[in-house]
Formats: structure tokens, sequence, C-alpha cells
């Protein structure tokens, strides 16, 4: 899909952004209430998020609890504020899968790039998305980094 969007940014001449998103410190709601659970934390989550995206964008499960949205039209600024947004819905959302005795908080951390800004390859344009949730989760978590 990113070859695509890549195509289309090219031909009309427009941007496009890509987002990674990782859910923070997934791994102790597995080890905790088991796999199913955290699979129910997950949908939640993509429900949620994909809900308060635009109908253009698209939402990918990318890995165990890593999400790739892509935006197209998207320039810096308004990629910045669909992280920001989506970042805060789900930091403000509780999750109960079976097995919890309360609800869950589940927080998320983002990275993104913007073609052809930061690369005008496919790998490149990913790399430099992963790079920046990189920085997002080495500066505490539950932030969105560029």
């Amino acid at each position: 899909q990113v070859a695509l969007e890549i195509e289309r940014a090219n031909r009309t001449n427009q941007k496009f952004s890509l987002l990674v998103m990782d859910v923070d410190d997934f791994k102790p709601i597995n080890d905790r209430y088991g796999h199913r659970a955290g699979d129910l934390v997950l949908a939640q989550l993509a429900r949620e998020v994909r809900g308060r995206m635009r109908k253009i964008d698209l939402m990918f499960r990318y890995g165990g609890e890593e999400f790739v949205l892509l935006l197209p039209g998207a320039d810096l600024e308004e990629a910045q504020r669909t992280a920001e947004r989506l970042r805060l819905v789900v930091s403000e959302q509780r999750f109960l899968p079976e097995g919890a005795p309360s609800p869950l908080r589940v927080t998320v951390s983002v990275g993104g790039a913007v073609y052809p800004d930061q690369s005008r390859t496919k790998t490149g344009i990913f790399s430099a998305a992963d790079t920046a949730l990189y920085r997002a989760k080495q500066a505490g978590k539950n932030r969105s980094a560029f």
C-alpha cells in the first residue's frame, strides 16, 4: 500500500504521512491476563483509533502491538495533529478485557514521517517513521515524534 501511496503522491504532486503506532508496555497485559485479553484490548484500541480517522486514511496491524497508518495528502502539521489526537484518544480510553479486575489504561507512542520530505522510498519513509517512534519511546512513551 505504501508503494501505491507513493505513486499517487507523485502523480498528484501531494504529500502523505506514515505513522507507526506502538502500544506502550503491552507485554504485561498478555502476561497477566492472557493473550485473548491482549487481543481484545488491541481490537478495541483499533476500533477507537479507526473511528477517529478520516475515511481516506488507512490503518494496518503491523506485528504484535504495532499499527501503521497512512494519511494521504497529510503534511507534517496535519500528521502531527492526527498523531496527537489519536494518542490522546487511546490514553483516555479504558479497556476491560476478560480476567481484568478493573479497567486498564493503555497508552501508545507514535512515530511519523512525511513523504517526500523524509524520504522518497517506501523503505526510507517507513524507516524514518520507525526511528521517530523509537525517539518517542526513548523520551518516555505516551507521546509522538517526527
